[in-house]
């Protein structure tokens, strides 16, 4: 995450409420306890003993999929505005 992003967990400790961060650039919410999941469902994108792990096109699919379910609208924005997303 860059310096401009903004990320607070809200609630008190016996309510456990989801990390969001907010991008100040394009308003983009993101619940961090979901990005988690969606990263640890797909081990092509930390597990290296799988051969997948070095397939680009593999793993670039899989972080489209985890952009789409954060962002809806993902696939209906420009290239640089994906890229900003991705980073």
């Amino acid at each position: 995450m860059s310096s401009s992003d903004e990320c607070n967990r809200s609630g008190r400790a016996n309510t456990p409420s989801p990390k969001i961060c907010e991008f100040s650039d394009d308003n983009l919410n993101i619940d961090i306890d979901v990005l988690i999941s969606e990263v640890q469902s797909r081990a092509l994108l930390w597990d290296k003993s799988l051969d997948q792990y070095s397939d680009r096109n593999l793993k670039r699919a899989a972080w489209e999929e985890i952009c789409v379910l954060l962002y809806p609208d993902f696939n209906k924005i420009s290239r640089q505005q994906q890229k900003q997303i991705g980073k």
